[in-house]
């Protein structure tokens, strides 16, 4: 009997975890920039950021990125990926400015339809 309830409380522990985990990751808004080593002479013009943020949630027009707390850039080009999240295009040599070696952090902010703000973040490389 002793064994059944050690199972029990061990699979109800595993469940509470998992489901704050969830939790967790629905309101963790992250970013992934690209590309995430930023050089002078960069073949393309254009730096994208990716989020995991479901594009209906946001409004798109509220999209700017700061870099080291520095600026506030608009993007060229906003649009939903082909996951359904949001994501920008940026001007690469606009963002290049403002970033100083050895590494960026690259935050994009935003608000969401309910008027909620969030911003999301990446530290990329300089050289």
């Amino acid at each position: 009997m002793k064994r059944i309830s050690v199972i029990t409380f061990a699979l109800a522990i595993a469940v509470l975890i998992s489901g704050v985990a969830h939790s967790v990751d629905r309101w963790d808004n992250t970013i992934t920039v690209s590309p995430n080593v930023l050089v002078p002479g960069y073949i393309n013009d254009r730096l994208t950021v990716h989020t995991n943020i479901m594009a209906s949630d946001v409004v798109k027009s509220s999209l700017y990125l700061e870099v080291d707390g520095q600026g506030r850039i608009e993007p060229l080009l906003t649009y939903t990926d082909s996951t359904g999240h949001i994501a920008a295009k940026f001007d690469f040599e606009t963002v290049y400015s403002y970033a100083v070696p050895p590494c960026a952090v690259i935050v994009m902010y935003g608000t969401f339809t309910n008027g909620e703000d969030f911003s999301g973040e990446d530290i990329v490389d300089v050289k």
